[in-house]
């Protein structure tokens, strides 16, 4: 796995209509689709590289529950057909 540990990319014209909050957070993220984009994936990666969350992102306000994961730093990636689309860096208190 090749992980790029940039806060945030904004290359891809519909990142910036994709909001991954809060952050920090202590159980639970959002993601909000602010775009017609469907089909999309939410990857969540340790600081060690391991993928420890993956869920398909069906609803255009979508809340995952990650209170059994432990504090730390994660990197996230929304992906659609294999496309990145964006990624960050997320923190669990």
């Amino acid at each position: 796995i090749a992980l790029d540990t940039t806060v945030s990319t904004d290359e891809n014209p519909f990142a910036r209509s994709i909001l991954v909050s809060p952050n920090p957070f202590k159980d639970e993220i959002a993601v909000e689709n602010q775009s017609d984009l469907r089909g999309l994936k939410l990857t969540l990666i340790s600081n060690l590289g391991s993928i420890v969350f993956e869920s398909e992102v069906f609803d255009n306000h979508y809340n995952t529950d990650l209170s059994a994961y432990f504090a730390g730093i994660y990197f996230y990636m929304i992906t659609q057909d294999g496309t990145l689309i964006k990624s960050g860096k997320l923190i669990k208190l």
